[in-house]
């Protein structure tokens, strides 16, 4: 973070990072696929198992924007505030994220149809897909604009934009 804050990210090269963090390009390659990958979020799911009674469809999807922006924060907005932002304003970053978020729509579609125990995959993927950008647009902006705003208030702000979007 620092070297990208410092130099930029284009600027910076894996090398520099590797010294600061006193590893070698190997190992950081065994961790991350490209540099960009090393200050984005883990690629592991945002969802816990649901093993619950079926919900409500509106309950679903903010209980999986409300997972998807943990995923995107690591539950820590604040924290993740300079990270976030660093991301919405570095384009080679934010390319990267935003092709970071297609492996996010399975485990997105999964917790959806555990958690309305609907099997459309269609409507389940469709959805996932849309929530999964909303997601990530709306904490970009949120980003932008040095959180002034609630996340969590431009997240339900969002999700009301859905309008008749539902499963």
């Amino acid at each position: 973070m620092r070297l990208f804050t410092e130099q930029g990210c284009d600027r910076t090269t894996v090398e520099q990072i590797c010294a600061a963090a006193d590893i070698s390009p190997s190992t950081f390659f065994r961790y991350f696929l490209v540099k960009e990958d090393a200050v984005l979020p883990d690629d592991t799911s945002p969802f816990p198992p649901y093993a619950g009674l079926p919900q409500p469809p509106e309950q679903a999807i903010r209980e999986t924007l409300t997972a998807l922006v943990a995923h995107h924060t690591g539950g820590a907005p604040a924290a993740a505030l300079p990270r976030l932002t660093l991301i919405a304003r570095t384009p080679s970053l934010r390319s990267r994220l935003w092709q970071r978020q297609e492996p996010l729509v399975s485990p997105t579609a999964t917790d959806l149809a555990l958690r309305t125990h609907r099997s459309d995959p269609h409507t389940l993927r469709t959805t996932a897909a849309a929530l999964t950008a909303l997601t990530t647009e709306t904490v970009l902006h949120w980003a932008e604009t040095d959180g002034t705003d609630s996340l969590r208030t431009l997240t339900g702000e969002a999700a009301a934009r859905l309008g008749g979007m539902g499963l």
